[in-house]
């Protein structure tokens, strides 16, 4: 299914693949996209079985990391489309949205599995991404409110 979901993003322009494997901004710009993308893709409900941990540019999975790199290295190319309900949402927060607001949203999607509360998610969130100011991250946390990722949200109180 990677191959498939890579083919996805490269198709709609959200990844360029030929970077993966580059040692400067582009290839860690398109190695985070993915990461991001995948891990809001399996919130959404495609579940590709990738676990993430906490990480500096938040949520990462290792096992995908090296997924991406097997299947960039053999040149695979998928025999069919992807074709997935969430890929609309996932394409509209790609491209409508920045990487600091991608990374403050997935890790206020993680940690939320954690925390119960609303403020002690953005505190928290706050404490471990303390470049962005809490109110930014209030802000990132209010439009993730008004996606179809919401719902990741329905246990806090």
């Amino acid at each position: 299914m990677l191959a498939q979901f890579l083919k996805w993003m490269a198709d709609e322009k959200l990844v360029n693949l030929d970077n993966i494997t580059k040692n400067d901004n582009d290839g860690f710009r398109a190695r985070f996209r993915i990461q991001k993308c995948a891990f809001m893709a399996q919130q959404l409900g495609l579940d590709m079985g990738y676990s993430f941990n906490s990480y500096k540019h938040g949520p990462y999975s290792p096992t995908l990391a090296q997924d991406y790199y097997k299947l960039k290295d053999k040149e695979s190319r998928p025999d069919q489309n992807l074709n997935f309900g969430e890929a609309v949402t996932c394409r509209e927060i790609m491209t409508h949205y920045d990487d600091n607001w991608l990374e403050v949203a997935a890790t206020l999607i993680h940690a939320s599995k954690r925390e119960a509360e609303v403020d002690s998610l953005i505190e928290y969130v706050e404490c471990i991404k303390y470049p962005y100011p809490k109110k930014y991250i209030q802000s990132v946390f209010d439009e993730l409110r008004k996606t179809k990722l919401a719902g990741v949200f329905n246990k806090l109180v």
